[in-house]
């Protein structure tokens, strides 16, 4: 049975098949390259697996293939119910109208104005 799943540890993972190694990674998450391996790892632990073949090039195994497909089918559900529950909010995010204001005023009202470039 797998345990629970730290969504950090599922970022690593992200990040580590998008970059294709560790030092990238924790570029990419702005973290150190030891904090990834320790997501990684503790990932593996929770599925009870190897999840990366540590080699050069690395290598994701297919329970980290399958991983990936259900974390990003997460990411996707997370960002749409992000934007289902704004768009229960009176006036949109944090209560402010979005849209499109059309203001109309006589050249002479800017005349004592600066404009800048």
């Amino acid at each position: 049975m797998m345990k629970s799943i730290d969504p950090t540890a599922l970022e690593g993972l992200v990040a580590l098949s998008q970059e294709g190694s560790f030092a990238k990674a924790a570029e990419l998450l702005e973290i150190s390259q030891s904090a990834v391996s320790q997501r990684i790892h503790a990932l593996e632990l929770a599925a009870g697996m190897v999840l990366v073949v540590r080699s050069r090039p690395l290598r994701l195994t297919a329970a980290a293939e399958a991983l990936l497909r259900h974390a990003r089918k997460a990411k996707l559900l997370e960002a749409e119910l992000h934007k289902g529950l704004l768009e229960l909010v009176p006036g949109g995010p944090l209560g402010r109208r979005r849209g499109e204001v059309t203001l109309a005023a006589d050249p002479e009202h800017f005349s004592g104005w600066a404009w800048c470039a």
